[in-house]
């Protein structure tokens, strides 16, 4: 029955079109599949095959999972309330606040607060990316024990979580980071 699919998909797909700076016409030729069914598609007056919604999931660098609305929660927007994260500490001197408590999301976001003279380490790594971005402090990354990089607030980095890797606070004041890891770490 035509339109009987969450009509989130529609609004993704159009949002992840017009990103990526795509007319109807020219997301159609890479599909390729016409402008008027994308038209429809993103209006969700149509249904899609999943061979269909692979192709165009392709066609804007994506696979056709990352098209489907969640299950998680009914809403094209998340809110995450500051009440809502759970801080935990993680080593001496080091506590871990995770922003989305979700581990079935597909990115895990974590404010890490370090003492002076504290480390948060992985020495054995773990699958996908990291990325750091400082908003406080001084600290130092270690990458596979060999590269060290200093960081001043404003400074981001991004690697191979697969890595060994470890922030270490160089300051006389906490540090504070944004950590993001994709897939998130299971715990």
């Amino acid at each position: 029955m035509p339109g009987s699919l969450d009509p989130r998909l529609g609004l993704r797909l159009r949002a992840l079109r017009q990103a990526r700076g795509l007319s109807l016409r020219d997301l159609a030729a890479r599909v390729p599949c016409s402008a008027s069914f994308l038209s429809t598609l993103e209006r969700g007056g149509t249904d899609v095959s999943a061979t269909m919604l692979g192709k165009i999931a392709r066609a804007v660098g994506l696979d056709a999972a990352d098209l489907l609305p969640s299950s998680r929660g009914g809403q094209l927007v998340r809110l995450l309330r500051a009440s809502q994260a759970a801080v935990s500490p993680l080593a001496e001197g080091v506590t871990a606040r995770l922003l989305d408590p979700d581990l079935s999301a597909r990115i895990q976001p974590v404010l890490l607060t370090i003492a002076p003279g504290a480390s948060q380490s992985n020495p054995v790594g773990h699958a996908g990316e990291d990325f750091l971005y400082l908003l406080e402090g001084q600290v130092e990354l270690a990458v596979e024990g060999q590269l060290e990089i200093a960081l001043a607030p404003g400074d981001a980095a991004v690697y191979p979580a697969a890595l060994a890797h470890r922030v270490s606070n160089l300051g006389a004041a906490p540090a504070l980071l944004l950590t993001i890891s994709s897939p998130p770490r299971r715990v």
